[in-house]
């Protein structure tokens, strides 16, 4: 009876989570907030809908008078929007859950909402409106929703598969011809192939390449194109292999998608690889993308406030400026995109069909007669006038500005994020701190960028979730101050456009607000639990907290672990054990694949050999930090 009881409670609210309808209130024109979007998707033919995840809205676009309709709140922490049919499914991270809102120019509903494993980035609905595909990138799992049809007698959406990946995921691309969905690598160079009809992995690439952050299928549907970065280990940050991309460069990969259908193929081979920057100009952070039917492709450039469109033949680029750090693109009609700025919290409008105007400065006095004006009016009149009008000489389309409203005075927090996500801090535009550090983590790649004094060291790139905490910083452990390793990395590692110091105090603001990462595997029993404090004992007991300690999992000491550098160095300040499984490869120089490699085969500075038992209890403890 009991446990008939405790399964009845679940079940209700479980179906309480589920089937219910709350209408969403609406935001004042007036409300002055950070919204930072993140995601933008068609309604219709005059409606366009954007996610903004600081501010928990919805922003809905009315096309036609490129006006801002509405703002909704959901809540929580959108990431993704799609649509099906006039309903708009958001991934809110914060929340843990997949919402379908019924929407339009004046009003907003929840229709249900389905709760999802940790952190839900993204989403995707199929071709017939029956399923969706959702990645959580924390927990590492993409999802699989079938949708409510449209009936009086619709059933609710229910879960249909959970796979497991070995990466954390982020973009996604429904390959329905195939049977087969496409998913990247939220920080490093994995893309996975799920077969649709058994919800299985089929196989798992590793590509040349890091942040990868757009994924798009070609008018033919023969290869996949995915926009990307690539760092060299190899190339130290000398000023000439910067400056032509031969450090990090800004691409485009061209894959046959029949050998991403392979397991056993070598998706390289034959691939094509499409520099977006060139002649000594980066295109620092490529994201976002959408490929025209006649073959043309229009890419948002996150890091340098631009959006490239590529010709079919993949030579010609022409670049147009646009707001802060476009991360989104949807096509709103023939030759017409319209592009999300997370930082500048607002939307542009290209047209490739019209030729851009020269623009001239507003003269003084009728800057002063545009604020005098009130409300909404004499925001966007100003954000017109004094944000976007600086174009590049080059840009060869129009492009229109809406914010999408009133935004407070930016504080230190948003100063500092605006310059971590910033390619022009790097030497013509290559790379920003977001290139190494995606979205504050790491890529996990190796990296020489002379933090040691020398060259031919590569080091791997630390997380940054939590590095407020956990000084002394760098490798060696030379910096005691976070601001000093900044400075460091500006001079040395990028050498573009200078900071003072108070822009540097601006960064380590926005650091703060970096957090952790969650616990890789928690406990998910009772018997569990036990275990990860049999391994918990273990740990202390053979003195792995003496540079693992205390809540940070770390030390302000630099250590003698049995480790050598190209340069014979020794000593190292040990990374914070936080969140450690979420790494792709462990140690200064990525020696070691997992923490598995770590205790089994490196038996890392291990006073004694462990019993197979030994092993599986410190090994579960670790993947529960």
């Amino acid at each position: 009876m009991r446990k008939r009881t405790y399964l009845s409670v679940i079940a209700g609210l479980f179906l309480s989570s589920v089937a219910f309808a709350a209408d969403l209130a609406k935001v004042a024109h007036t409300a002055s907030q950070h919204r930072r979007p993140v995601a933008v998707r068609l309604l219709d033919r005059e409606t366009a809908i954007v996610a903004n995840r600081r501010s928990g809205t919805l922003s809905v676009i009315d096309l036609e008078r490129f006006a801002v309709a509405a703002e909704f709140e959901i809540k929580g922490q959108p990431t993704d929007i799609d649509v099906r049919r006039r309903n708009v499914l958001v991934t809110d991270a914060e929340g843990g859950r997949l919402v379908a809102v019924e929407i339009d120019q004046s009003a907003a509903r929840i229709k249900w909402e389905l709760p999802m494993p940790k952190h839900p980035v993204s989403v995707r609905v199929s071709a017939d409106g029956s399923w969706c595909s959702v990645c959580s990138m924390w927990s590492r799992k993409v999802t699989f929703v079938r949708l409510p049809q449209a009936s009086t007698k619709a059933k609710p959406p229910q879960i249909i598969a959970t796979v497991k990946l070995s990466f954390a995921p982020r973009e996604q691309l429904i390959l329905e011809d195939a049977s087969r969905l496409l998913v990247a690598d939220a920080f490093g160079d994995r893309l996975a192939t799920i077969r649709l009809d058994s919800h299985k992995v089929e196989a798992v690439h590793s590509l040349s390449a890091q942040n990868i952050r757009g994924l798009a299928l070609s008018p033919d549907g023969k290869r996949v194109l995915v926009s990307h970065q690539l760092l060299n280990k190899f190339t130290p940050p000398r000023r000439s292999d910067i400056m032509w991309g031969g450090m990090m460069s800004d691409a485009l990969r061209v894959l046959r998608k029949e050998k991403l259908l392979d397991p056993k193929a070598d998706v390289m081979q034959g691939s094509r690889f499409v520099m977006i920057g060139n002649a000594t100009r980066g295109a620092g952070d490529p994201d976002a993308m959408v490929v025209t039917d006649d073959g043309r492709l229009v890419i948002a450039l996150a890091g340098t406030s631009e959006v490239a469109v590529i010709q079919p033949d993949r030579v010609r680029l022409e670049r147009t400026g646009v707001g802060r750090r476009p991360v989104a693109v949807v096509a709103v009609g023939d030759d017409k995109f319209l592009i999300v700025n997370q930082l500048s919290d607002s939307v542009s409008l290209l047209d490739l069909r019209s030729v851009a105007k020269k623009k001239t400065p507003l003269p003084a006095s009728k800057s002063k007669q545009i604020d005098k004006k009130s409300g909404d009016d004499k925001y966007a009149a100003r954000e017109s006038y004094n944000r976007y009008t600086k174009r590049r000489d080059d840009s060869p389309y129009a492009v229109r500005h809406l914010p999408l409203g009133p935004s407070p005075k930016p504080g230190a927090v948003e100063r500092g994020e605006a310059h971590f996500f910033d390619a022009r801090l790097s030497l013509g535009g290559w790379f920003s701190c977001h290139s190494c550090h995606t979205d504050g983590h790491t890529t996990g790649r190796l990296a020489d960028t002379l933090g040691d004094g020398h060259e031919g060291g590569p080091k791997r790139i630390l997380s940054l979730l939590g590095v407020t905490e956990t000084g002394p910083w760098a490798w060696l452990g030379n910096k005691k101050r976070l601001d000093d390793q900044l400075h460091q990395s500006l001079r040395l590692t990028m050498q573009g456009r200078k900071l003072a110091d108070h822009d540097v105090n601006d960064m380590v603001e926005f650091l703060k607000t970096l957090k952790p990462p969650p616990p890789f595997q928690p406990a998910t029993s009772s018997a569990d639990r036990a275990t990860i404090a049999q391994g918990r004992k273990l740990f202390e007991s053979l003195e792995c907290n003496t540079c693992h300690a205390g809540r940070t999992l770390t030390s302000d000491e630099s250590y003698d672990v049995g480790l050598q550098d190209e340069h014979g160095s020794k000593k190292f300040s040990p990374p914070s054990l936080r969140g450690v499984g979420h790494r792709h490869r462990l140690f200064h120089d990525n020696r070691a694949a997992s923490v598995e490699q770590v205790i089994r085969d490196h038996k890392h500075q291990l006073p004694r050999k462990l019993s197979a038992d030994e092993q599986r209890v410190l090994i579960r403890y670790l993947k529960s930090l």
